[in-house]
């Protein structure tokens, strides 16, 4: 009987490098779709949200060109809204929404209850880490305002 004897040739070598180079390409492939995010529409009717866009700009302005303006401050416990001195706490209506850009269950909107010093304590319980928007919504008599905060809760 003879014995078959393998010859390690450059047909092998092509195909080793072939069959590492797809089990490379496959593995990152799966653990990229492991660590995918769902990044869910900010806003499920866009049409209508452009249409509202320039009532959304003067309320922005208006909360801009306050003598005083509203803070949104990150502290140790959480976060924040000071209204200033001069706005009485009792006047103030409104909203803050908390939204999660990448993760819509997070997404939360609060009344705003403002203590007699003109101050909202949202506590850090509320957030996850990363990257929150705070859109602060209110109404003093007649005028509306907004204001749009970036945070980066650690």
């Amino acid at each position: 009987m003879s014995k078959l004897k393998f010859q390690f040739n450059w047909g092998w070598a092509m195909l080793l490098v072939f069959l590492t180079f797809m089990s490379t390409f496959l593995y990152l492939f799966y653990k990229s779709m492991q660590y995918a995010k769902n990044y869910d529409l900010v806003v499920d009717d866009y049409y209508t949200a452009e249409l509202q866009y320039g009532e959304e700009l003067k309320k922005i302005h208006a909360a801009d060109t306050m003598r005083i303006p509203v803070r949104i401050i990150e502290d140790s416990a959480g976060v924040e809204v000071v209204f200033p001195p001069y706005i009485p706490p009792t006047r103030v209506k409104g909203t803050v929404t908390l939204f999660k850009p990448d993760n819509k269950k997070l997404d939360q909107t609060l009344d705003l209850r403002l203590d007699t010093a003109g101050r909202m304590h949202i506590s850090k319980e509320k957030f996850t880490f990363g990257r929150w928007d705070v859109i602060l919504r209110w109404q003093i008599d007649s005028t509306e305002y907004v204001k749009k905060e970036k945070l980066y809760i650690r």
